[in-house]
């Protein structure tokens, strides 16, 4: 099964499925491999596509019925989401922040499952989605895919950084590790030495990535740490 598969399950009898654009023919398709009803490979992608090196058969001018209604399917490319080949849901931020950190939902964990995180908007998450199984997995990740199915180093790492922001460290300097001279007048010239320590092996992780990515806005965290002072035993 692909996610291609799951997409087409969850919307292929709603209103948000794109009707296909002529009659099927027997073939191979690129996305899959998979012999069967097949669309051309053109009606789908134009000539500035350029990730024919991922795709199972890129020789293949066709692609399947599934794949036509997967990637024709605006938020599987414009949004962050996830599908069980039942219902494919948008992330919104906090929503997505909860499925890297804890997992998804509990109810899909006997089913398979898969998931995309964008912060472009202009690749096709789909193919690179792997499916999964449980509650944790990997996700496909802008131009490439991230796994998230160590939950310790997820959360240990979502905690480093999380300690290091509300430390005084810019988001934008965990991110080029090129310290602003404004932000060291508050972190501090040790601190900002430490975690950039810590940081430098991993930065161009793409766990390391997405998490700087997730971490909360100033109004938010001012939220979270009220919240924390109010209730001192919640976690954030």
């Amino acid at each position: 099964m692909f996610s291609v598969d799951l997409i087409h399950q969850a919307i292929a009898d709603t209103d948000d499925a794109r009707p296909l654009p002529c009659e099927t023919v027997p073939a191979v398709c690129a996305i899959t491999g998979e012999y069967g009803p097949c669309v051309p490979f053109a009606k789908l992608f134009g000539p500035s596509f350029t990730d024919k090196g991922i795709l199972a058969a890129p020789e293949s001018g066709y692609v399947s019925v599934a794949a036509w209604t997967a990637l024709s399917y605006r938020p599987e490319r414009a949004s962050c989401w996830w599908c069980d080949g039942v219902q494919f849901e948008q992330l919104d931020r906090p929503a997505l922040r909860d499925a890297v950190l804890i997992g998804v939902d509990r109810h899909l964990v006997a089913r398979p499952w898969c998931g995309g995180i964008t912060t472009s908007y202009k690749k096709h998450l789909a193919l690179r989605a792997p499916v999964n199984v449980g509650r944790r997995g990997v996700w496909a990740f802008d131009d490439g895919a991230v796994d998230l199915r160590d939950g310790e180093t997820v959360i240990e790492t979502w905690h480093t950084l999380l300690a290091a922001l509300r430390g005084g460290i810019w988001r934008q300097a965990m991110q080029t590790l090129q310290p602003p001279c404004g932000m060291l007048s508050v972190c501090g010239v040790e601190a900002w030495g430490e975690f950039e320590d810590w940081a430098r092996p991993q930065a161009q992780s793409r766990l390391y990535r997405l998490l700087v990515v997730l971490l909360p806005g100033k109004a938010e965290l001012a939220k979270w740490d009220a919240k924390e002072e109010a209730e001192p035993c919640a976690a954030a």
